[in-house]
């Protein structure tokens, strides 16, 4: 299967579009080459992962530190809200909506485990 043909890559770059466009433009100026050659080859990876199984996550992971009392200081991680899969750390907006008491968005598509309909659509 084709990265365009994957369902769930292509929802999920549809939807992940305007947070890596600034990245993609910046990384593609750097090297001197079109956004598009950049864009493709992000999705090349993006689609490895889904099919080994991984998360399509690009969260970052921040590992517990030890504290000079002893202690251990964690970062609040973020799991899928269908499989439990850890995704890595939560970002500002969850931590602010989780505080204001609302629904955290749903992760699924950046999982990979968005469930799809009998037409391998998602849904």
């Amino acid at each position: 299967m084709k990265v365009k043909d994957c369902v769930v890559c292509t929802a999920y770059h549809q939807r992940r579009a305007h947070v890596l466009a600034p990245h993609i433009a910046r990384r593609a100026f750097i090297r001197g080459v079109s956004p598009m050659v950049v864009t493709v080859e992000f999705m090349f990876g993006v689609h490895a992962r889904h099919l080994g199984g991984g998360s399509l996550s690009t969260r970052t992971r921040t590992p517990g530190r030890k504290l000079p009392t002893g202690g251990t200081r964690f970062h609040m991680s973020r799991c899928c809200n269908g499989c439990g899969t850890d995704l890595g750390d939560v970002t500002r907006a969850e931590v602010n909506a989780a505080i204001a008491g609302q629904d955290l968005p749903d992760v699924r598509l950046e999982c990979g485990c968005l469930p799809q309909n009998e037409n391998g659509a998602a849904a």
